[in-house]
């Protein structure tokens, strides 16, 4: 369905610039030799050169590290160091390429709306702290 070179390319194209998954090319090193924008706008211009265990430190030791690495086609949540400073849970899936891996993630989404959700409470706390000032202020 994909074989032809101008669809393939397209897809490619589409995954690297602006798809909302995150690309990592890894060397046999675990190191990052290639990110997409996407990966690079959540995980930092820097991430290229860094190594998983470096960029996902909560997530494994050596031995689990290759575990997850040869296990194929499940799905994997780690936590990252983002450009944000703050970390996120990302979900990952590893493939096996002749020199290294290919891992693609994506956003928790959960999570998202979690911390969406708690971000509009304190905003509406906020707004109630903010009036009962004024009225305060005022009396």
């Amino acid at each position: 369905m994909f074989d032809d070179t101008s669809t393939a390319g397209a897809l490619r194209t589409y995954v690297l610039d602006t798809a909302p998954v995150l690309a990592l090319r890894l060397d046999q090193q675990t190191r990052v030799a290639g990110a997409n924008a996407q990966a690079r706008r959540v995980l930092g211009e820097q991430v290229i050169g860094r190594s998983l265990e470096e960029i996902a430190p909560n997530c494994c030791g050596a031995s689990r590290l290759e575990a997850i690495l040869r296990s194929g086609d499940r799905v994997h949540m780690l936590s990252f160091d983002t450009s944000s400073g703050m970390p996120e849970s990302l979900y990952f899936r590893f493939f096996g390429l002749p020199d290294g891996w290919l891992a693609l993630g994506s956003v928790d989404l959960q999570e998202q709306q979690k911390i969406f959700g708690q971000l509009l409470a304190l905003n509406s706390d906020l707004r109630a702290a903010k009036r009962l000032l004024r009225r305060g202020l005022a009396s």
